[in-house]
């Protein structure tokens, strides 16, 4: 499935939940034809620092598309209206972003930027949502007060969102009603991406304590059936499924015999583990 695109930047501030929200034009991939364009980005900062211009695909890959451009020189790109650029200095700490626009005319004029400032580059958190169906939406959690504040729209199944963040900083993924899907710590060094999917499956683990084999079964909500999991599980072994929050799993001796039963509480894409011994 190819991934579409919802992107804002959250540009932080010395107090945290001060967060303002700038949305990017680069929000879902353009159905129009987009227009061959010469663009020229000239080195027009006032000290003496050198950048490079990179495009970003639709991947989200960085790729070069000039050489090092010294002060008080251009270099001119052949490529599309709709198109995102990226000017680095060579420390990939400082940057400054471009859209490529229509052009005013078909008639060849060269387009251009000149960059006078570069800002420090910062992190980037990007939230995809696989989930099999329905949205999720994006909180910022101040680790000193616990406020949540929402930083996204609804994002759609197949979709994704980033935010321009720091290092450390913690994200909430929940459903529209506020259902806790995962949390995220971003660990990301700035100017890179770090990216987070919502939607994949929760992993569970069970370990046999006992001295006895075991059988694990699966809950059925509605039915409260139990559907066997797994064959025998000798002492000391161990079974892991793949499964989701909330979903109910009991263990059976071979007299079947309940033993314990168990609910899983882990979010999408987490691990958790349960222990089967005796109470």
């Amino acid at each position: 499935m190819t991934l579409s695109s919802v992107a804002t930047t959250i540009p932080s501030r010395a107090l945290l939940f001060a967060i303002l929200l700038c949305t990017l034009p680069f929000c879902f991939f353009a159905e129009s034809t987009p227009t061959k364009v010469d663009v020229k980005f000239s080195n027009a900062l006032s000290d003496n620092v050198d950048f490079a211009v990179f495009w970003r695909s639709h991947e989200g890959e960085l790729l070069p598309a000039t050489k090092w451009i010294p002060q008080g020189q251009s270099e001119i790109v052949e490529t599309y209206s709709g198109h995102h650029f990226f000017a680095y200095d060579k420390s990939m700490s400082y940057f400054k972003e471009f859209m490529i626009p229509e052009p005013e005319s078909n008639g060849g004029t060269v387009i251009e930027f000149p960059v006078h400032e570069l800002r420090k580059a910062q992190p980037v958190a990007r939230f995809i949502n696989s989930l099999d169906s329905g949205t999720i939406e994006i909180f910022w959690k101040n680790i000193k007060t616990n406020e949540e504040v929402k930083v996204s729209p609804e994002i759609k199944q197949g979709e994704w969102f980033d935010v321009e963040t720091h290092q450390g900083h913690k994200f909430v993924a929940k459903t529209p009603d506020g259902e806790i899907l995962k949390v995220f710590d971003v660990q990301a060094a700035p100017g890179d991406r770090q990216e987070f999917t919502v939607g994949e499956r929760t992993k569970a683990t069970f370990f046999n304590k006992m001295g006895q084999n075991i059988r694990l079964f699966w809950i059925n909500s509605v039915t409260g059936r139990g559907i066997a999991v797994s064959d025998l599980i000798g002492g000391g072994a161990s079974h892991t499924v793949y499964t989701s929050p909330g979903h109910k799993f009991a263990a059976y001796d071979e007299n079947e015999n309940q033993i314990l039963e168990f609910t899983v509480t882990a979010h999408f894409g987490d691990h958790e583990e349960f222990y089967i011994q005796e109470l």
